[in-house]
């Protein structure tokens, strides 16, 4: 694994962290974003600031990766990647200068997802092709599968407390969102909407769930409790808008938008005012994650 030079911003912010928070275990670091992009000729995984400055890619383009997901106090980020025919889940350090293995199986294996202790990870795992959940220890260990439908059961993610998996299956022939325990039991249906909702994330500070759906004809990001009620929609400008984020604290969304042409990614509040275009690059920049608290 090659090794970047950290820049000396990055040193500084890290600085002013050590000053504010003083040095223990659970440093929590300044609000960072990681998202895949393609600017540099293949997928690959990048962090910024969560104002879009200095941006740096992760990820050793030797391979392509994708799919970035981060731990509630950003030392942690894991990754799909295609190696050996395949695609596994790796785990890194923010600086991505630790890269490791976590799955190293025959199947494909995607769309990892850390809990905010960075103690777990929800993931998708393809049994004779057909995607369903798993679960196991950030360090790869206890491995277990979650579903066992002939549906497709895809983007997995921890609920507010990391109690509960919500996720995106159309096993009601179209997709919804989803939520069961930890151990797969007591699924229950959240949107059963006939327009396709997908993308769920948490909302850390409160009981809400983000999503991206179609039922206004694009793709928008709306708002429900974790009980599938009290659907509010967050966007209604132009642009299919996907795979919302939410800050620890709650108050930004991060997503990416094709409002441009291509798509890059974006920051909004959490009533979905003040929409921002982030990275505004002529790259594919998607799939953004952040549990990092300001």
């Amino acid at each position: 694994m090659f090794r970047r030079p950290v820049r000396i911003a990055h040193l500084s912010s890290l600085v002013t962290l050590i000053l504010t928070f003083g040095c223990t275990n659970q440093e929590v670091m300044p609000t960072q974003v990681v998202f895949t992009s393609d600017r540099d000729g293949s997928p690959q995984v990048y962090i910024m600031e969560a104002n879009g400055a200095d941006v740096r890619m992760l990820t050793d383009p030797t391979n392509p990766n994708s799919e970035p997901a981060m731990s509630g106090a950003g030392t942690k980020i894991v990754y799909s990647s295609f190696r050996g025919g395949n695609l596994d889940i790796f785990m890194n350090n923010n600086l991505g200068t630790n890269e490791q293995p976590r799955t190293e199986d025959r199947i494909n294996e995607y769309s990892p997802v850390l809990n905010k202790n960075g103690n777990k990870v929800v993931y998708v795992g393809e049994i004779s092709g057909q995607p369903q959940i798993f679960i196991m220890d950030s360090g790869g260990g206890n491995k277990k599968r979650l579903t066992e439908e002939r549906s497709r059961d895809i983007l997995p993610t921890f609920n507010e407390t990391g109690s509960r998996i919500v996720f995106v299956s159309n096993r009601t022939e179209n997709d919804d969102i989803w939520i069961m325990r930890l151990d797969g039991s007591d699924p229950v249906n959240l949107t059963n909407d006939p327009a396709d909702d997908t993308t769920p994330a948490a909302s850390l500070d409160g009981d809400r769930i983000i999503f991206s759906s179609n039922r206004s004809g694009i793709y928008q990001i709306y708002s429900m409790r974790s009980d599938g009620t009290e659907v509010t929609a967050l966007t209604t400008s132009a642009g299919n808008k996907k795979s919302p984020s939410v800050a620890l604290n709650g108050r930004k969304v991060f997503f990416y938008s094709d409002a441009t042409g291509n798509n890059d990614v974006y920051s909004m509040n959490s009533d979905g005012t003040e929409e921002t275009n982030l990275t505004n690059n002529a790259a594919n920049d998607t799939k953004t994650a952040t549990w990092v608290a300001p």
